[in-house]
């Protein structure tokens, strides 16, 4: 129990000076905690902090100033440089949603240098003390993330140990599928770590003959040390204390003779968390955290149901996954069967062979025993690799992926709570059994709200050749528009493949309930309009998809075929059936590297249209406006125009304008793109004629069942 109390006067005195050594005065900046690490050479080491306003503020250093100050012999705190000092920038972050609103927020990035050596009177020597700390640990982070580069290239073994930044996919999908113990450290790695630690002692000490009151004393220093200083390396995120806490709770309340119900960590933690974060936002005006409010829930769900399975391990895995798993369906309408059985295979792992792995191979290497060491880290690193690789294919597996609604979570939620108050009436059954009826009967419930969203959203009305919807994504600097016509789902164009990651198609198609695209209409095949047919081939059915048959027939059309072969895709002309509304393919006048380019019309059921003219130039619009036009001519709705070419100077012509006569002109375009899209003088050309402007760039995604709900 005194060693128990020691590390948590320990952490303690880490998180005071996390909250009161944290300071930004003038132009100096005195580090408080240990930094995150984001990978990034412009803002190689990060600290956050939030303004009154809530207003996050990204304080970054540079990779080759963070080396000069943690090389410092008398490390002073951070400057802030006199000229150029704030950057605020705006980006215009939007959170895919059924309503498709951006939401605009400011970020101040503050450029940090290192300080040269000055007089060290102006600090206290307490504060000084823990700089040299500070500087010392993080030192040893930078030189053990060196020692595994060149064997990590995929950069996991460094999120691992030092939660260093993990940009390449299918890392970032993999986390938010709810596979994070694999990529991240968190408290059940600590928790899982401890229980491996004592569990291998005992056995040693009772081979070797050591007395039960010795071997207590050793076990608990040697995982205290262990835990600790894998807690050190990872950025000290008091996040992952979350599990110890409980044992702390735990330990005293036996040491104390009080009874210990199986519920109280749950209560605890969730409790715990609520006062922590009341703290931090008065004390730093930092916003309410829900993800950080349900992963202590996950926390809390793990260790009650510890004892629930004859395996720990089995307990920890679907407890820690259940709760997270309904906040997860809430923000991004997805949840992952296959997460507590990852979570059971790379858990213990990772706790029992990966970490015990790089500490012998950091320790042989300096030793100089460096030919073994690079071994057995190659031998590791082919071996995440290998799991990475199978852990997507199992993620999208058919079956476990499902597309869960608000309505459909909140039934099966309370079907689940209603169930757990009966289970009175089950208690002749083993609790188990108990355990696995309830979750069951929840699935089920989870199924009847899908099939009640169906109905909800049945488009049998419709007439045939009407859609319900046309959303045209904000996909930069490129062209996706989805459209939902009766039961099924359609998609002109597919954006570049660089535009969405595979994580953010899965939260569209998620967040409107798209199971399978029906049908694909590729304009042309230039990459930033057909480029993510194959990113989106890999997560979800594609029945077939119409291009132009002159397209084909190019360098571009066999590669695209290549492609379509590996997937195994079903290829048509732009004018087949595939599709199931008019189209035309314009042969162009002149000789280009698009000389035939597909458009589409859309009749919307309010009565309005929409036209998808792809990169259509100015010597071929007067052929489809006057194409359209016929089409639109008995239609009263309002008539919404998909510029061509992102606002090319090259298209929209005042002609093509009066023959079509749109209300609306939606434009597709990156913000602030190299190509200066759109250009000023097809802006004014709308505008002179009173057409309504809306940007993707400005707006996020667009949609013809909400009119604009945000501007820049």
């Amino acid at each position: 129990m005194p060693v128990f109390i020691v590390f948590l006067s320990f952490i303690i005195e880490l998180t005071f000076a996390d909250l009161c050594l944290a300071d930004s005065t003038g132009t100096e900046y005195f580090p408080g905690s240990l930094t995150e690490r984001t990978g990034l050479s412009s803002c190689w080491a990060r600290y956050s902090t939030y303004s009154i306003r809530s207003t996050r503020t990204s304080l970054c250093v540079s990779q080759t100033e963070w080396l000069q100050w943690i090389h410092q012999a008398f490390p002073q705190p951070l400057r802030i440089p006199e000229i150029n000092a704030w950057r605020t920038y705006s980006p215009l972050h939007f959170k895919i949603a059924p309503q498709n609103t951006k939401q605009v927020f400011i970020e101040q990035r503050l450029s940090l240098n290192y300080a040269h050596p000055v007089s060290q009177e102006s600090h206290s020597t307490f504060k000084l003390l823990f700089l040299r700390l500070i500087q010392g640990i993080e030192k040893i982070r930078e030189q053990g993330s060196e020692f595994l580069k060149p064997h990590d290239p995929m950069g996991i073994l460094r999120s691992l140990v030092f939660h260093e930044g993990v940009q390449r996919e299918p890392l970032p999908m993999l986390r938010h599928l709810g596979f994070v113990h694999l990529i991240t450290t968190t408290g059940i790695h600590l928790y899982s770590l401890r229980e491996w630690l004592n569990w291998i002692l005992k056995k040693l000490f009772q081979i070797t003959g050591v007395s039960v009151a010795h071997g207590l004393i050793v076990r608990r220093l040697i995982i205290i040390l262990s835990c600790s200083t894998l807690w050190l390396l990872n950025g000290a995120r008091l996040g992952m204390l979350r599990p110890w806490s409980i044992i702390l709770i735990q330990d005293l309340a036996r040491f104390l003779g009080l009874k210990w119900k199986r519920g109280i960590p749950l209560v605890f933690i969730v409790s715990l968390e609520l006062i922590w974060q009341l703290w931090a936002y008065l004390l730093h005006h930092r916003p309410f955290s829900w993800g950080a409010f349900f992963y202590s829930m996950a926390v809390g769900g793990g260790l009650y149901f510890l004892r629930a399975y004859s395996s720990q391990h089995l307990g920890l895995a679907v407890g820690s996954w259940i709760l997270l798993a309904i906040w997860e369906a809430w923000e991004d309408h997805l949840i992952s069967f296959a997460t507590p059985l990852l979570s059971l295979i790379t858990i213990p792992m990772v706790c029992t062979f990966t970490y015990p792995c790089i500490l012998i191979c950091y320790l042989m290497h300096a030793l100089g025993f460096e030919t073994f060491s690079n071994t057995i880290l190659e031998i590791l690193s082919h071996i995440f690799h290998v799991l990475i690789r199978l852990f997507t294919w199992l993620s999208l597996l058919p079956g476990n992926l499902w597309v869960i609604s608000h309505r459909s979570l909140i039934f099966g939620s309370i079907f689940s709570v209603l169930l757990l108050w009966m289970r009175g009436n089950f208690r002749g059954l083993k609790t188990q059994i108990q355990y696995h009826l309830i979750a069951l009967c929840t699935l089920i419930g989870l199924r009847y709200g899908l099939m009640s969203y169906k109905l909800l959203h049945n488009d049998s009305k419709l007439a045939s050749k009407e859609a319900r919807e046309v959303i045209q994504l904000d996909v930069g600097q490129g062209d996706a528009a989805i459209v939902f016509h009766r039961e099924k789902t359609g998609l002109i164009d597919s954006a570049s493949p660089f535009s969405l990651k595979d994580i953010d198609w899965l939260k569209i198609f998620a967040s409107h309930g798209i199971r399978s695209i029906d049908w694909i209409a590729i304009t042309h095949l230039d990459s930033d309009h057909s480029g993510g047919v194959h990113r989106i081939a890999r997560l979800i059915p594609i029945h077939c998809i119409g291009v132009p048959h002159f397209q084909l027939d190019s360098d571009k059309g066999s590669r695209f075929l290549k492609h379509a072969d590996q997937h195994h895709l079903k290829i048509t002309d732009f004018s087949s059936a595939c599709i199931p509304f008019p189209t035309k393919v314009v042969s162009s006048q002149k000789v280009a590297a698009n000389s035939h380019m597909g458009t589409i019309f859309i009749p919307l059921s309010d009565g309005g249209s929409y036209l998808g003219t792809g990169d259509l130039n100015a010597e071929d619009e007067s052929e489809v406006g006057k194409w359209a036009n016929e089409l639109t001519s008995l239609r009263p709705g309002v008539r919404r125009l998909k510029v061509s070419h992102h606002g090319s100077k090259t298209a929209t012509t005042a002609i093509f304008l009066k023959d079509y006569s749109p209300h609306e002109a939606w434009i597709s375009v990156g913000h602030r793109n190299v190509y200066h899209h759109p250009h000023p003088s097809v802006l004014q050309r709308l505008k002179s004629i009173n057409i309504k402007i809306r940007r993707t760039d400005q707006e996020g995604s667009l949609s013809t069942s909400h009119p604009k709900t945000s501007t820049l």
